[in-house]
């Protein structure tokens, strides 16, 4: 269970708060200049010494766990097209990561959903979507190697 500590809490479930919790999106892909979005479309941030630039909203469902490979999905506003045109033609997917933190404390990450996969992009005139997940791991092979007398003969 995180740690999270107790202005987060008590700003989480509360009815109103004088804090604000910031949702933080790093994109990024080897081909890519990592891109920082903060969910504040008037005020930019900086957090842990990274700059997160304002003015595009992204709204992010998280992956729950269930029978299949966990799922989720992000939309990115993206009226200009850049964004969307960058993504689309990447070989191999970007990953997303989500952070929460608290407005008055950008450098304090609350909570870290790590880096998901972006899949399925889709790209249009004034938005970029994406499903999110983990890679998934029933379609790898388990054991990776056959344990042969050539491969690992010290077990035979």
């Amino acid at each position: 269970m995180p740690t999270t500590s107790a202005a987060f809490r008590q700003g989480r479930f509360a009815a109103r708060s004088s804090d604000t919790l910031r949702a933080l999106l790093t994109i990024a892909h080897p081909d890519l200049a990592t891109v920082r979005l903060v969910d504040d479309v008037f005020t930019p941030l900086r957090s842990n010494g990274q700059s997160f630039e304002n003015g595009r909203r992204f709204d992010a469902t998280l992956p729950i766990d269930d029978d299949r490979a966990p799922r989720g999905e992000i939309v990115i506003d993206d009226r200009f097209g850049n964004l969307g045109r960058s993504l689309i033609a990447l070989d191999s997917p970007p990953t997303a990561r989500i952070q929460m933190v608290l407005a008055s404390a950008p450098d304090t990450v609350e909570v870290d959903f790590g880096a998901l996969e972006m899949r399925d992009l889709v790209a249009t005139r004034v938005q970029v979507s994406a499903t999110l997940g983990l890679p998934d791991l029933a379609r790898e092979s388990f054991p990776e190697h056959s344990f042969t007398p050539e491969f690992a003969p010290g077990v035979f």
